[in-house]
């Protein structure tokens, strides 16, 4: 375990550095770094350490792969489980696309991500084979773990067919909810 140190690049400025440490999603997006036992280029070692912390705003980890999904309804034997199993294809008969019973106002989509969980970015695709107007003016929520609504953005018009949607700073949602009008 532990973090490791790499890519050490000294800005220009002479003062200051920049690297990369990993890895950070067992944090869950939280870190820590204490750094001492630092020395100047003589070698002289630098008095004192410090202590940088915080939440880092959004990872490339897809968290809904290892969540439980459901949604309001199921047609065609097109479950909740097809939108998190990592193919973003939109074609329906290609096995990753969820479907709905017809006609249904007010349907929905959600994963669980079995615990909170700091959310930096939420990524959605479309089908794209047909039926694109019923992504129209669709609602995105983040719930945490009693449900109650931490971020929720409402989505005007017609989507293309992938919408993404940054939340800097993280947040902390164990929901995430996709509504149909």
């Amino acid at each position: 375990g532990g973090i490791i140190v790499s890519n050490l690049l000294f800005n220009p400025d002479g003062r200051s550095a920049a690297f990369w440490f990993n890895p950070v999603v067992a944090s869950n997006g939280q870190y820590s770094l204490t750094v001492r036992g630092v020395s100047d280029l003589k070698g002289n070692p630098l008095a004192g350490a410090a202590t940088l912390s915080g939440v880092l705003p959004f990872s490339s980890t897809n968290l809904a792969l290892t969540g439980t999904a459901s949604q309001s309804s199921i047609s065609f034997g097109a479950g909740p489980e097809r939108a998190i199993d990592g193919n973003t294809d939109g074609n329906f008969f290609d096995g990753s696309v969820t479907h709905n019973a017809p006609p249904e106002t007010g349907g929905w989509w959600e994963v669980n991500l079995g615990a909170a969980r700091y959310l930096g970015r939420i990524h959605l695709w479309f089908r794209t084979d047909c039926c694109a107007t019923r992504q129209d003016d669709f609602a995105l929520k983040v719930m945490d773990a009693q449900r109650n609504v931490v971020w929720q953005e409402a989505y005007p018009g017609h989507p293309p067919t992938d919408v993404a949607f940054n939340m800097p700073p993280a947040l902390a949602g164990q929901y995430v909810r996709f509504e149909a009008p």
